[in-house]
């Protein structure tokens, strides 16, 4: 069944491609300044990760970091590279960090969700790709800091709970203005700048730039519906030509029940057996018996000669 949104019923013109990268590398140099200060602070004890989530966040840096050298190399030119905490909580309390930085995944997969489906309007396969490339890096961070948040009773449930990720925003724009809202772009938190303390590591990080096939295809051009006036009237149906009736065929003798087929077909009874056998006895008779009048009346018409 096709979902119709509201944005569908009132459609606006797209963003543009170089205003979709912009944000998107708004986006990225703030999850990697964000990333920046949480591990700068669990290295000085003030955030409580352990090595492996310290591990696993160092990760995702160096892959948020990797999206925004992408778009940087298309052109893209971040709104702004200074970004606020709204609560100092955010990278000073686990469960806090830990929930917060769900709901900024979320914010992330739903901006390249909007992403994918412009760059498609707009005939960019490529960029769709990438950003669905994106999307998914995205949803694994999601998947992993739930799991965290769970371990440490932050959340309930488990990592992996969505069959369909949530699209949250009919267009890129929506994203930042979340992101606004939120209080990370142009805050009243203390001010973080791009890319945050400490080294990028991207020692455990594979495939740092976007490949593979872009498939390559055409639409199908739409067939024409031919008008009514191009509707080719019915023409007159000719009346049919009586065939020749065939003549039957002499019945295929049927083998006796209990002996072998040699090949001249099969009787499914014995009953059918004996009548194609009986059939086939009067019609001997009816030609003997007609042989044998032939013959007596040439007998007399001899005997007749002879006087």
């Amino acid at each position: 069944m096709a979902v119709t949104t509201a944005a569908e019923q009132q459609a606006v013109a797209c963003e543009s491609l170089q205003d979709i990268i912009n944000i998107a590398a708004t986006a990225e140099a703030f999850a990697v300044t964000a990333l920046g200060g949480a591990l700068d602070n669990a290295a000085k004890g003030l955030l409580a990760l352990n090595a492996e989530q310290q591990q696993t966040l160092r990760a995702a840096r160096a892959e948020e970091k990797a999206h925004y050298d992408f778009l940087i190399g298309a052109g893209a030119k971040p709104s702004t590279l200074t970004f606020t905490i709204p609560d100092p909580k955010i990278v000073t309390d686990v469960p806090t960090f830990l929930k917060t930085l769900v709901t900024l995944e979320e914010a992330f997969i739903a901006a390249y969700i909007a992403a994918a489906q412009e760059f498609a309007i707009l005939g960019q396969a490529k960029y769709a790709q990438v950003a669905l490339q994106i999307g998914a890096v995205e949803a694994e961070h999601r998947a992993g800091v739930r799991f965290y948040a769970i371990q440490a009773g932050a959340l309930t449930g488990t990592p992996n709970d969505v069959a369909f990720e949530k699209a949250l925003f009919a267009s890129v724009g929506e994203a930042a203005a979340a992101l606004q809202k939120l209080g990370f772009i142009g805050g009243s938190g203390p001010a973080i700048v791009y890319p945050g303390p400490g080294t990028i590591d991207p020692t455990n990080v594979i495939e740092r730039t976007p490949g593979g096939p872009v498939v390559a295809c055409a639409a199908p051009a739409p067939s024409a519906s031919p008008s009514p006036s191009a509707t080719p009237k019915p023409s007159a149906s000719p009346s049919p030509v009586p065939t020749a009736t065939p003549m039957p065929s002499t019945p295929t003798p049927m083998p006796m029940p209990g002996l072998p087929n040699t090949g001249g077909g099969g009787g499914s009874s014995g009953q059918g057996t004996i009548a194609t056998l009986g059939a086939l006895g009067l019609g001997a008779a009816a030609a003997g018996a007609l042989a044998l009048r032939r013959n007596r009346q040439s007998a007399a018409t001899g005997n007749n000669d002879e006087r």
